[in-house]
């Protein structure tokens, strides 16, 4: 489950709840972000060749974009393919250093923003813009502003 405020066209405060795993992950910018309470914080990994990597949603991917995937198949210290939001809160809670994610919709990535950045880390579009209610859907997220830098270098 995803919760989300906004304040014009920008997340200030989101939700991302597990309830299979009993876990929820909350973010408002300034006040840093949580796991049940406690406070969670992104991996300090700059270097792309350490890299924790989930790509979500890589069957569209593959069919929408097949160099990109393999282009990005060749990155990190690990890769794996996810399918949902909790990719965002294992980069939150420093579990994974890198989400890229494609063709999503504001209530699919408005909510991850304040968890993410309130963890310290960095989430915009694939051309480095803010995600607001009109961004394309194709979502980069990274524990460090380095890591943000070389994927979407990496991504052209």
């Amino acid at each position: 489950m995803l919760l989300g405020v906004l304040s014009g066209d920008e997340p200030i405060a989101g939700v991302i709840r597990m309830p299979a795993l009993n876990e929820t992950f909350a973010g408002c910018r300034g006040n840093g972000a949580t796991k049940d309470g406690a406070p969670i914080r992104c991996r300090p990994t700059t270097k792309i060749d350490e890299a924790r990597i989930v790509i979500n949603e890589a069957n569209r991917m593959l069919t929408k974009q097949p160099e990109l995937l393999a282009r990005l198949m060749t990155l990190g210290h690990t890769r794996r393919f996810f399918n949902d939001c909790y990719a965002f809160a294992l980069l939150a809670m420093g579990q994974i250093d890198v989400v890229i994610d494609s063709d999503l919709q504001p209530y699919d990535y408005l909510p991850v923003v304040p968890v993410v950045e309130a963890a310290g880390g960095i989430i915009t579009d694939w051309r480095g813009e803010k995600l607001g209610l009109k961004s394309d859907g194709n979502v980069i997220a990274a524990a460090t502003p380095e890591l943000h830098r070389e994927i979407m270098y990496r991504l052209g």
